[in-house]
């Protein structure tokens, strides 16, 4: 307060410290003036935001990257620990929406019914860059939430039980998800009344399903670095839009050309190249768990044998532990029908041929069938 200012200072002029009202501690803010302190810091995340937009049209997955995983935490940290008013965050908003959305999609406008579903997290259909004025309150509510036995234990003087602190910690954490989710799907719920039921089934079927590669870590170790053309490619595919410069017949077939002739057109060779891209990968993964040599990109067919009179006959085991795979020869006569010369005279012989197509022999037993 002002009067404690006074006090303050003439207490403690001549050690010469210099007084303040309110600071910044533990990246929040203590005492008076925190609204000036978070305008400050809008600002500074919408200059941020601006010097993305101009790197989104060669790099966006980049871009959408580094702004869902690590920048629109800085302000949901502040949000956190400050309780100010929502609408102190409107600029940033703006620019998120107005701007760094749009340049996502390659787009001059975003349609109004897809701003409020473009801000919700990617298993509720969004794209992972939330809204900073609608996630304001809510941030806040769960950190106070999470907090009050410790802050108890602080202003009360209580004993701080860590036990409680740990299940306070988890209670909240718990309630504030659980409103977060029902916020999220209220939401969901008022867009698709606005959409037609094949959009919305597809939004429900991909989009809630199908946004694993938005959220994952992009990393050329991983072979997930997606173009310019591949990433926007796939928002459009998961709001059930065609992507752009699509030619206007098939190659193929000569058909019209279209998202859903492309997924089940026989004749344009898409589908083998869709089913080859998947085997590749397959391989790749299946070499670094098991020895390359373990892992063949094609079915291992048994093949048959030709013996010594040129008549096929197939191995019956194809188990690497039997080093001496053998196939019976019991029908194994020549072209007239005359037994070969190794085998006549020796009608109480068992003869077999080997893989090798050698002909092996040795006397029956009692205990042969």
């Amino acid at each position: 307060t002002p009067h404690n200012l006074g006090l303050a200072t003439t207490y403690f002029s001549a050690e010469k410290f210099k007084i303040k009202q309110g600071y910044r501690y533990l990246g929040g803010f203590i005492g008076e003036g925190k609204e000036d302190f978070v305008t400050e810091k809008v600002l500074e995340w919408v200059d941020s935001v601006r010097k993305f937009i101009p790197l989104v049209r060669r790099n966006p997955q980049a871009v959408h990257t580094s702004i869902s995983r690590s920048l629109q935490h800085e302000w949901a940290y502040l949000q956190r620990v400050i309780e100010v008013d929502p609408e102190k965050y409107a600029v940033l908003d703006s620019i998120i929406q107005g701007e760094l959305i749009p340049a996502l999609f390659d787009a001059d406008e975003i349609p109004a019914e897809f701003d409020r579903l473009f801000a919700l997290p990617v298993k509720e259909a969004g794209i992972g860059i939330l809204s900073p004025v609608a996630e304001s309150t809510l941030n806040h509510d769960t950190s106070v939430s999470s907090t009050d036995h410790l802050v108890g234990a602080i202003l009360q003087d209580h004993e701080l039980n860590l036990q409680d602190h740990d299940w306070s910690m988890n209670r909240g954490r718990w309630i504030g998800k659980q409103n977060k989710k029902v916020r999220y799907e209220n939401i969901f719920s008022e867009v698709c009344e606005h959409l037609s039921p094949d959009l919305v089934r597809g939004l429900e079927e991909r989009a809630k399903e199908g946004g694993d590669w938005l959220n994952m870590m992009p990393r050329y170790k991983n072979n997930n670095v997606l173009g310019e053309g591949e990433f926007r490619d796939g928002l459009l595919m998961r709001y059930m839009s065609e992507p752009p410069d699509l030619p206007t017949h098939c190659d193929g077939c000569g058909k019209k050309f279209g998202l859903k002739h492309a997924l089940d057109c026989k004749s344009g060779g898409l589908i083998t190249a869709r089913h080859d891209e998947l085997r590749d990968e397959l391989c790749v993964v299946g070499t670094q768990a098991y020895s390359p040599a373990a892992i063949h990109d094609e079915p291992y067919i048994k093949p048959g044998r030709n013996c010594c009179n040129g008549s096929q006959v197939e191995a019956a085991d194809n188990s690497p532990e039997q080093n001496s795979r053998q196939a019976s020869a019991g029908a194994g006569k020549g072209k007239e029908g005359q037994v070969p010369a190794a085998m006549q005279g020796a009608e109480e012989e068992l003869y077999t041929v080997r893989c090798d197509g050698r002909w092996d022999s040795r006397k029956r037993g009692e205990n042969d069938v």
